[in-house]
């Protein structure tokens, strides 16, 4: 399987499919505004891209890359494409696209009273299978709380934190992420 890659822009095709797919796949409480998405894309180390199989869109990334430190913020395959490999190829394709980069994500804290077939701890069982392992940090992010998993490396508390105020600058400068 080979995935093509373009920047999303309102020329793109699929544009209202691709806004749409980011709507449903996450919760209000964890969604950052689209304008404010697509403002942020200005800054060459910022990408928010579309992964087309030939001309049928299948899913969305939003990468952030800060010093050696790439953090994939946001990931999302549409829901025909699901269960068809598209998320490991396309977390393939960012691991390939940023070989000497550090790479992590989090994802839902599972519930502990929660089943194991839970979405959220299929969503983490996905990611350790392609190379995502959870560390030791619970992040808090108002009610949510977010697991961290890295891709063969270590990132610090302070490097997230890093992170996090250089792609909110300047309202970054305000940021006091929680961990639990």
């Amino acid at each position: 399987m080979s995935l093509t890659v373009k920047a999303i822009n309102s020329k793109v095709s699929q544009y209202n499919e691709i806004k749409n797919l980011f709507k449903t796949a996450f919760p209000h409480e964890e969604r950052t505004p689209w304008l404010f998405l697509r403002f942020r894309t200005l800054n060459d180390n910022i990408q928010f891209l579309a992964f087309y199989d030939n001309k049928q869109f299948v899913g969305l990334s939003y990468v952030i890359t800060w010093k050696d430190i790439t953090y994939v913020f946001y990931l999302a395959v549409n829901a025909k494409s699901r269960s068809h490999g598209y998320g490991g190829e396309i977390l393939k394709q960012i691991t390939n696209m940023y070989p000497n980069n550090r790479i992590f994500l989090c994802a839902e804290k599972p519930d502990d009273t929660a089943s194991k077939d839970d979405q959220k701890h299929r969503r983490i069982r996905f990611y350790n299978r392609n190379g995502f392992v959870q560390n030791d940090y619970t992040l808090v992010e108002g009610r949510v709380k977010y697991v961290m998993l890295t891709h063969d490396c270590v990132i610090t508390k302070d490097e997230y934190i890093g992170l996090l105020k250089y792609y909110a600058f300047p309202f970054g400068l305000f940021l006091n992420p929680k961990f639990a």
